[in-house]
């Protein structure tokens, strides 16, 4: 199975919008249901994909549940019958064939980035 069908090499073209990619099974779960993972659910969303959000927090999930953003980046229109499925439970993500994962990696002060969100991330999904 091919995932995604991109522009030829060095062909000056690049994937800019989701509807462009074509997948067999359309089922994504999106990792972090904050400022950046709640877009990135919407985009999916619209282009057809069949979405899970998955938080840690369930007071985020709980939120999403009732068409609510506490960070703004999308307003309770865009969530009202979006699709999205949002849980804390890692077993839900079974049913996804790909994975995106956004939480935040912050840098210090020596510009040296914070992973343990995102291996903690990695984790979740292998559990399941």
């Amino acid at each position: 199975m091919q995932a995604f069908e991109r522009a030829p090499p060095n062909s000056g073209s690049c994937l800019t919008d989701l509807s462009e990619i074509t997948i067999d099974r359309r089922k994504v779960a999106v990792i972090d249901l904050a400022s950046l993972g709640l877009p990135v659910v919407v985009a999916f969303l619209r282009a057809g994909f069949e979405v899970t959000g998955f938080d840690i927090d369930r007071g985020r999930v709980a939120e999403s549940r009732r068409d609510e953003d506490r960070t703004r980046e999308v307003d309770a229109e865009t969530l009202l019958g979006s699709g999205l499925r949002p849980t804390h439970e890692a077993a839900d993500l079974r049913a996804a064939d790909s994975f995106i994962v956004t939480v935040p990696t912050p840098i210090d002060a020596a510009l040296q980035p914070d992973l343990s969100a995102l291996m903690d991330a990695s984790r979740t999904w292998e559990r399941t």
